[in-house]
């Protein structure tokens, strides 16, 4: 079994690219969100070339690109290109991907065009200068999950497993996968299985009052078809998850006793608890962003809420905040990430 004791890597940054999504007419609109500065104007990037949702994206050789998804299926896209540019080796819709090993990871997901999850069964490793991408078998199905970096290696959480939607079941289970000892399942299971879910990594402070890293995972639809409103974290070097909040008369440092713990869940205006699926989780070192997504209605959101932990000893502390910035284009099924100072002009 491979071990869950890792290293968790990220680089700072705090402008976000959000593009694509549903609805589909106006989520072609590109925007940018400055995290640190509400009042800020920045330019946008121009809108993308079609209409797309469930897709992936990353920024390779400096330039944004966006990859498969309902209707770019096995094309990929450079953001401000007029058409596509490379092919994937398989149409790739509600997939996953990140970053290691200075290339792109694609994994799972299902083809439009069938009803059978063809692709969901394998992932794709491309390289970031040409985007040409190697084939390569999962042993299960996946899609409608999310995935961290960890250690440099590509890490699964949950989703839905099955050959096809009429068999498929919602998962509770992560993967590691390591270059030496294979795709390997972590001690370490959502407390809640769960899919269309957001998941990031933050910076914060352990239980040895030493520098440590967590793996945060926040929404989704779990196996009773409705949102999951519960926030769940696994600590750097600990085999489980735990729901993240935050009791202030914890005498213990038993990450044992943690598995009892709810929150920090996120809350509106109204400190009413907010659930939402198909969002995306972003990470900005020593916080976390969770932009739009559909509420228990189905309705595409706007809001961004902000998830500081900066001390596991005093968790009292680790809690969102509602953003005044929102986006123009209230979406879900859509691509963010973060995007370096010189793609963007801000005012």
């Amino acid at each position: 079994m491979i071990q869950a004791y890792i290293i968790l890597m990220f680089v700072y940054l705090d402008h976000i690219l959000v593009t694509t999504g549903f609805p589909l007419a106006t989520s072609v609109k590109s925007e940018i969100i400055d995290i640190k500065n509400p009042e800020s104007s920045c330019n946008d990037f121009p809108a993308f070339p079609i209409q797309n949702q469930n897709a992936i994206g990353a920024v390779l050789e400096n330039a944004p690109v966006i990859c498969g998804g309902d209707g770019g299926k096995q094309s990929c896209y450079t953001l401000g290109s007029d058409g596509p540019g490379q092919i994937l080796k398989m149409e790739r819709i509600s997939s996953a991907s990140v970053m290691f090993a200075n290339q792109l990871g694609i994994f799972g997901g299902s083809p439009l065009s069938s009803t059978t999850n063809a692709s969901s069964n394998t992932y794709e490793v491309c390289q970031t200068s040409t985007l040409e991408c190697s084939l390569n078998d999962l042993p299960f199905s996946i899609k409608e999950h999310c995935m961290v970096t960890v250690n440099d290696k590509p890490v699964i959480i949950g989703g839905k497993t099955g050959d096809s939607d009429s068999k498929s079941e919602v998962s509770n289970k992560v993967f590691l996968l390591d270059p030496q000892g294979g795709l390997g399942e972590l001690p370490a299971k959502l407390i809640d299985g769960r899919s269309s879910m957001g998941c990031a990594v933050i910076d914060t402070i352990g239980f040895d009052n030493k520098d440590t890293k967590a793996v945060v995972v926040v929404g989704g639809i779990g196996e009773d078809g409705k949102n999951v409103k519960d926030v769940e974290m696994m600590i750097q070097g600990q085999p489980f998850f735990f729901r993240g909040n935050i009791k202030k008369n914890r005498k213990e440092k038993c990450l044992n006793t943690l598995s009892n713990f709810s929150g920090p869940q996120i809350k509106n205006e109204n400190n009413d608890t907010v659930a939402l699926n198909s969002l995306q989780l972003v990470s900005l070192g020593d916080s976390v962003v969770a932009i739009g997504g559909k509420d228990d209605s189905n309705a595409a959101q706007s809001a961004i809420y902000q998830l500081s932990c900066p001390d596991l000893n005093d968790l009292d502390k680790c809690a969102w905040t509602k953003l005044e910035q929102k986006l123009q284009v209230p979406r879900s099924n859509f691509v963010a990430m973060p995007i370096d100072y010189e793609f963007v002009e801000c005012t």
